[in-house]
């Protein structure tokens, strides 16, 4: 886009811009909050102004002073290339765009790593840590992650006989001496657990897989990062959250908006509320992500919900908290992940749970935001069904792939009896089993043995649990499938980064397993228009002549 960006002698800032797109001038002034200039507009440019600097920062040539700031934080968020630090274990080197990553955190004393699932974050975090030579280092993860932390600490940590405690069970307690300590979110809304971390100074607070604290209600939202005060209330008692208790700060996420952009609030009111004009939840929404509900003309009511700002959002969080970079832009020796929709034969089955389905009476919109037990209940036994009826189909085509190759596949499904026959149908080439009920051990084992073993050839894993914070099966494996595709589309793409991911060597394909005209097939294409909204939020760039 042929831009021109100044401030007015009114103070506005003014965009200049072709005339001819209207549709670039509708969205331009969409997503940055532009007003159109009908007196100053003509055939030769369009005109555009704003009180808002955050709405322009990132266009024209950069050289209008007021914001020139602005723009080389926001080109620091997406650096290639960094300084980073030269205190690294021998032989230990991180990629460039982790130094670029790292050079942000460090300007910024914190802040969130955002790069995309796959890409690094846990050495960079721990290369920050020895960066300001922290020895006491709080670090929260998803429960199922917590050994890998450990392993990874001791392998990236500068410290001499570096000691990582990792608490398996809440009686453990928090380590006294060791200089890390890896707890899980469950243990970390734990009163005991937090009287216990606050009898001790943190160098530095890492929350792991960040966007697990997006609704600022949740228990452990508020005992890591309290409320607006940095207070936790548990019952009638009120104390400091964790967040209180450790100098510097990081989160890392590679998915800050898993469905919407209001879910990036509780992260930027507690990194830089100042950033969004000390905004309530409420009024964060308003601006960005309006909701409400409706009625159909039979009485139904359905959820109503609209994004607006969006570029205008992503500029302040790059300019003040988030750095973020994707997979195609800096993993140019990696081929991008290619999709295929698998459709399934319309079995008696499936016939039969296509019509469960259209049972429920439910549009799209109500089968993502129903909340009452019951409709919930109906929805899940809908879901069963259908996996169930697919999984014979899907075994097949697994079956195909692996008898026609002599490489390794990773399946994901979601419920544990539609995983349980996943596993019979291809119990000759060879299986391991992951799922909620397995400890972090006996998760890390089923990573082993996939990895190590020739003979098992096939990782079944609920999505849920294996699509998060596994790590090494891209050393083995670059197909996988999606028996069960989720209703978030960040979850699809986190279970496809278990594969595309640093270690890759191949083209990762992923199948998207469907059956036509149902649930799952309409809510995978709406899944798509969602990941276009947070694209919008998070990554897009304009293209500038």
């Amino acid at each position: 886009m042929n831009t021109k960006v100044y401030q007015g002698k009114d103070g506005l800032f003014v965009l200049e811009m072709p005339p001819k797109d209207k549709k670039e001038i509708l969205r331009t002034m969409a997503y940055r909050g532009l007003v159109y200039s009908t007196a100053a507009s003509n055939r030769e440019r369009a005109v555009l102004f704003t009180n808002n600097p955050y709405g322009v920062c990132d266009l024209g040539d950069g050289s209008e002073p007021l914001l020139a700031g602005f723009r080389r934080r926001i080109e620091a968020s997406r650096a290639l290339d960094g300084v980073g630090t030269k205190r690294l274990p021998p032989g230990k080197e991180l990629w460039a765009y982790q130094r670029g990553t790292l050079d942000y955190l460090i300007a910024n004393d914190g802040g969130i790593d955002a790069d995309q699932p796959g890409l690094g974050k846990t050495p960079t975090s721990i290369a920050f840590c020895n960066h300001f030579e922290a020895t006491r280092v709080l670090v929260i993860v998803p429960a199922s992650v917590r050994l890998q932390w450990g392993e990874r600490i001791r392998e990236w940590s500068t410290i001499p006989n570096v000691r990582a405690n990792v608490m398996l069970k809440v009686k453990d307690g928090i380590h006294p001496t060791a200089h890390y300590q890896v707890i899980s979110y469950e243990a970390a809304r734990n009163p005991a657990i937090i009287k216990a971390i606050a009898k001790y100074e943190w160098d530095v607070l890492i929350c792991d897989e960040a966007h697990k604290m997006k609704n600022a209600d949740a228990i452990v939202t508020r005992a890591i990062l309290g409320n607006s005060r940095k207070e936790f209330q548990h019952g009638e008692d009120k104390i400091p959250c964790i967040a209180t208790y450790c100098k510097r700060h990081v989160a890392l996420t590679g998915t800050p908006l898993l469905n919407r952009p209001s879910e990036c609030y509780v992260l930027f009111r507690h990194f830089d509320w100042e950033a969004i004009d000390y905004a309530t939840e409420d009024q964060f929404k308003e601006k960005y992500n309006k909701q409400g509900e409706g009625e159909t003309i039979e009485g139904k009511k359905f959820k109503m919900e609209s994004t607006s700002l969006e570029s205008e959002l992503q500029n302040r969080l790059r300019v003040h908290i988030m750095a973020r970079h994707l997979k195609a832009d800096v993993m140019t020796q990696m081929d991008l992940p290619r999709f295929q929709i698998v459709t399934v034969a319309e079995t008696g089955a499936i016939a039969s749970a296509i019509e469960a389905e259209g049972m429920l009476g439910l549009t799209i919109e109500e089968v993502q935001t129903k909340k009452d037990i019951v409709t919930l209940g109906h929805i899940a036994e809908a879901r069963r069904l259908m996996g169930q009826a697919m999984a014979p189909q899907i075994v097949d085509y697994v079956a195909d792939f692996l008898d026609g190759s002599d490489e390794k596949y990773v399946l994901f499904g979601w419920h544990l009896n539609v995983l349980n026959l996943y596993e019979a149908g291809l119990a000759r080439f060879g299986t391991v089993m992951l799922h909620g009920g397995k400890n972090a051990v006996q998760r890390q084992a089923a990573v082993d043995k996939f990895v190590k073993d020739d003979n098992t050839r096939v990782f079944i894993a609920n999505l849920q649990a294996g699509g998060e914070g596994i790590d090494g099966l891209q050393h083995v494996a670059s197909r996988c499938g999606l028996g069960e595709p989720d209703w978030v589309p960040s979850k699809n793409e986190q279970g496809v980064a278990r594969l595309d991911r640093i270690g890759q060597r191949g083209s990762v394909m992923a199948d998207i397993f469907v059956a036509p005209g149902s649930i799952s097939e309409k809510i995978f294409v709406k899944s798509l228009r969602k990941l276009n909204t947070i694209f919008k939020v998070l990554d897009e760039k304009e293209k500038r002549k």
